[in-house]
């Protein structure tokens, strides 16, 4: 709203849907305690997706807002890369990299990331698989019935994943998780696995560098 400056009388209509494991409030309350008082409100939950499912985001709320301007969509600013102003302010340092939610982004966004000097992530075939992410498929640990979680466990999943690489010569990698209490609680257990295997941690920019130097 405060990005592209919206005003609140404009709203026709704002549509929330939020996936299965929220149900201890509706996210219109939220919206009417934010003063959002005669704009018509709805909820509802996400598509019941089967599992394992990289866009199935556990915790998520989606908002659609039907809003009154004459303003064309090329005027809107999306939230996009405020991350990356965020991170700036504090590091002073323009973030390089971005990973697109579930690694999917449109070619015209992509291409013009890339022309603002951003790397994006990814798991495409297209690149080298060093410079492939593992999706650890944490978010299927998540919630409180969990479904399709790695077998034997998650962390036991993200090493057949390494394992799986190493067979193709690949000895480094670049491991997604969601800042997710699940996947917080194994990460002890897997930063010590892999440590005793031999590996290292090191920043983004130095992995890269890392790889380049391999190629």
């Amino acid at each position: 709203m405060k990005l592209n400056d919206l005003d609140v009388g404009e709203i026709c209509f704002t549509y929330f849907t939020t996936t299965h494991d929220l149900t201890a409030e509706y996210p219109a309350y939220a919206a009417r305690r934010l003063g959002w008082l005669d704009v018509p409100l709805l909820c509802g939950h996400d598509m019941d997706v089967r599992l394992p499912n990289p866009r199935g985001i556990p915790m998520c709320i989606r908002v659609l807002v039907l809003y009154n301007t004459p303003r064309p969509q090329s005027s809107i600013h999306f939230a996009y890369m405020r991350g990356a102003d965020a991170i700036k302010a504090v590091t002073g340092t323009q973030p390089r990299y971005l990973r697109p939610p579930d690694w999917i982004i449109p070619d015209d966004a992509r291409h013009d990331l890339e022309r603002q000097g951003y790397q994006l992530l990814t798991i495409s075939s297209e690149n080298p698989v060093a410079l492939r992410d593992v999706n650890s498929l944490d978010y299927l640990c998540a919630g409180r019935n969990p479904s399709g979680c790695p077998k034997p466990s998650l962390t036991g999943g993200v090493l057949k994943q390494i394992e799986q690489r190493e067979k193709h010569g690949v000895y480094t990698h670049i491991l997604a998780f969601h800042e997710l209490s699940t996947t917080v609680a194994v990460m002890p257990e897997l930063i010590s696995e892999l440590k005793a295997r031999g590996y290292r941690f090191v920043t983004l920019s130095e992995y890269m560098r890392i790889v380049a130097g391999k190629r």
